[in-house]
């Protein structure tokens, strides 16, 4: 059981790699956002043991497995819904980047206070600051609204074959998640909040890149080589 994390971060490592690997056009918004993610590793300081009591390689509240697991969080969730629908990237002209410290702003000013006053378990709290900053980044860009919902609802399925994946190795793992105040509720085995929380993390944060940099995805065109015949026909 003392490597069951380290197995859960080596299994979104693969994704990110396969990821990375097909989609050469997007390695700067991947490695950026995989980046700006990983210190959220540090969010088990806060939700051990209301949340869950992982077992990691130091016995420390937050492992290298956490910062791992943050790391490919952040570059899937982001390119996901770009691999998904065959979209690339395009510059929005006019664009403002005062709106993404808007959306940050907003997202913690929930979240600080609700946390500070340990109003509810953590992925509660979560939940609410998340959803709250995504209300804000849909609301200043529109255009994002379809990526966001299918981007998550992609990540989720994506989510729940790696969890259930992982807890079919570790079955034990599943009592990990301790889920203090809230119902234990699992769908086939795999405990439900958690996957909730995949999907609400990747609807905020699949469009950030986006946002934080003036971009649109736009449907991705193949351009093919046409044949010119010579003077022979061939």
């Amino acid at each position: 059981m003392q490597f069951a994390y380290l197995v859960a971060a080596f299994l979104f490592i693969i994704v990110w790699l396969i990821l990375f690997t097909r989609r050469k056009d997007l390695h700067r918004e991947m490695l950026i956002m995989s980046l700006l993610a990983m210190p959220l590793g540090l969010f088990d300081f806060w939700a051990v043991p209301l949340y869950w009591k992982p077992e990691t390689l130091f016995n420390i509240p937050v492992g290298v497995e956490g910062m791992i697991y943050s790391f490919c969080l952040g570059g899937v969730t982001a390119v996901i819904y770009a691999e998904v629908a065959h979209r690339r990237l395009q510059r929005v002209h006019k664009w403002h980047k005062s709106a993404a410290l808007i959306v940050f702003v907003v997202t913690a000013a929930i979240f600080l206070p609700l946390a500070i006053a340990r109003a509810a378990n953590p992925v509660i709290i979560l939940y609410i600051s998340l959803l709250t900053g995504l209300g804000a980044a849909l609301y200043l860009r529109k255009d994002l609204v379809r990526g966001t919902i299918i981007g998550a609802l992609c990540f989720g399925i994506l989510y729940f074959i790696l969890l259930k994946i992982w807890t079919s190795i570790y079955p034990d793992a599943v009592a990990w998640f301790v889920f203090q105040g809230l119902p234990r509720a699992r769908l086939w085995g795999v405990p439900l909040w958690e996957l909730l929380f995949g999907t609400v993390f990747a609807a905020y944060w699949g469009n950030m890149y986006e946002i934080l940099f003036g971009y649109k995805l736009v449907r991705s065109t193949r351009r093919t080589k046409r044949r010119i015949p010579g003077k022979n026909g061939k």
